[in-house]
């Protein structure tokens, strides 16, 4: 009965405006679990830190639970909020209103389903782009019994829209020159943000009446896409309550800090590239692999570009945007790889190391090529 009350209240409190389920629209790329998808949104505050970008304030972050479910709702929710859709269309170059065709496949505030094995999986997404875009990984993995929680953080995300408020955070204007000799501050806000999260996250859990009988046994998992991808490392530098972590495509940070600083990370870790995007060019990736003493993989999404992680390429195929934007920007980010490929195979490779890593799955995928996804292949 708690869970009802504190959904009932988020209807009001986070004031996500609920949209009825339009046949008209397109759910972007369904899950393939036996689970349905619940999801609700929440505004999280650290009291202990100050936020880099706004001293005078405690560090807030605005995060999306998506959970298995039984018992779904009248509605879905929006694939992205109203407010935040034209800053994206804009930032990706996306025809204006082509986002509000697509619909997610998730259940505002559905009741949970009574789950047997606690595993939580923790998302950051890229530098300058928005946790909205990466929302069928996210449906995907709670689909197969994960709780996934992906995480916006304000000021370097292109726009932050706080639950229950009229407030919407904008990117910061040193995003939208940083280098990599000048990110280290979003890197190193961005890692704590995710071990706060980290640390948060069985009592959130119980809240929500997730895992409420066997949430002591807890298992963490993190994974992001490009600087997401680094901070799911930088968290596990930080707390050891993350078991396993994989990097989409993103260099790591070699911060001046001990902190921030390449270091081992003492636990199973994966990295994709796309493309042509792997160790031989990306010598942060050798740099980080000199210092690990765990296991690892490096994979390759082959004939893939950087933004073929998450939902871009889904959604380009989908909408059919290729004749309604530059060719040369979809080559670029695109690669050759039909986008809605690139996601089913990118998701089954995601699904199986933490299954294995968080539940004791087999890992198959990660001990021998996969004849059905020839697209991604070993590099070592």
């Amino acid at each position: 009965m708690y869970l009802i009350t504190l959904i009932q209240a988020a209807a009001i409190a986070f004031h996500i405006l609920p949209v009825f389920a339009d046949l008209a629209k397109i759910p972007i790329i369904r899950p393939t679990g036996h689970y349905k998808v619940g999801a609700l949104d929440i505004k999280l505050e650290d009291k202990s830190r100050h936020d880099y970008f706004s001293p005078s304030e405690s560090r807030k972050i605005v995060v999306t639970f998506h959970y298995p479910t039984d018992k779904t709702t009248a509605f879905l929710r929006p694939y992205i909020p109203f407010t935040i859709q034209p800053i994206v269309e804009a930032d990706y170059t996306i025809p204006p209103g082509e986002l509000s065709r697509l619909v997610s496949n998730s259940y505002q505030y559905a009741i949970p389903a009574k789950l047997p094995s606690p595993a939580a999986i923790i998302f950051s997404p890229g530098f300058r782009s928005s946790r909205y875009l990466y929302t069928s990984l996210c449906e995907d993995l709670a689909s197969h019994g994960f709780v996934v929680i992906s995480i916006d953080h304000p000021y370097d995300a292109l726009a932050v829209e706080y639950p229950g408020t009229n407030k919407t955070v904008l990117m910061h204007p040193s995003a939208g020159n940083a280098t990599l000799d000048t990110i280290h501050p979003f890197h190193t806000q961005r890692a704590e943000d995710m071990t706060f999260l980290a640390g948060v996250l069985k009592d959130w859990l119980r809240r929500l009446e997730v895992h409420t009988e066997s949430v002591n046994a807890l298992k963490i998992g993190a994974f992001g896409h490009s600087l997401g991808g680094a901070t799911s490392a930088g968290a596990m530098q930080r707390t050891k309550l993350i078991q396993a972590g994989l990097n989409m495509d993103g260099f790591f940070v070699n911060g001046t800090t001990t902190d921030d600083a390449i270091k081992n990370v003492e636990r199973p870790f994966v990295i994709m590239g796309a493309g042509k995007h792997n160790s031989t060019s990306e010598k942060t990736w050798r740099e980080w692999k000199k210092y690990q003493s765990w296991w690892y993989k490096e994979l390759n999404l082959v004939d893939s570009g950087h933004l073929s992680y998450g939902d871009f390429g889904a959604f380009v195929e989908q909408l059919g945007l290729r004749d309604k934007m530059d060719k040369q920007f979809l080559e670029g980010y695109l690669g050759g790889l039909n986008g809605e490929r690139a996601v089913k195979v990118q998701r089954e490779y995601i699904r199986d190391f933490f299954d294995w890593q968080l539940r004791g799955g087999k890992g198959e995928f990660f001990k021998q090529a996969q004849k059905d996804f020839p697209e991604m292949v070993f590099m070592e």
